[in-house]
């Protein structure tokens, strides 16, 4: 299994009822283009920093993509990460 390090931008696609999303993620390691995450996030939101386990498969329509086998939200470290987080959803619940 590999792992990604970076922060959510966008959700693209989320089904409520099961917690699968399409996301766009930054990952530091790969440079300034977001990455394409699928899999389970319940309740992630924009902004959060978060470590992914998972694979990297490539999708016959949509190119390669980051299939998510498991993941945990790590708090942001920077000034900007954290005003990020505190404007999202997640944040006005606390």
């Amino acid at each position: 299994m590999e792992v990604v390090k970076g922060v959510l931008e966008r959700i693209v696609y989320e089904n409520e009822e099961n917690g699968y999303v399409i996301a766009r993620f930054m990952a530091r390691e790969y440079g300034p283009d977001v990455i394409t995450v699928t899999g389970n996030l319940m309740s992630a939101s924009p902004g959060e920093n978060m470590l992914l386990k998972g694979e990297w498969v490539n999708h016959p329509r949509y190119g390669r993509q980051f299939r998510i086998a498991e993941y945990r939200t790590v708090m942001p470290a920077t000034v900007a990460g954290i005003k990020k987080y505190l404007g999202s959803e997640k944040a006005s619940v606390l």
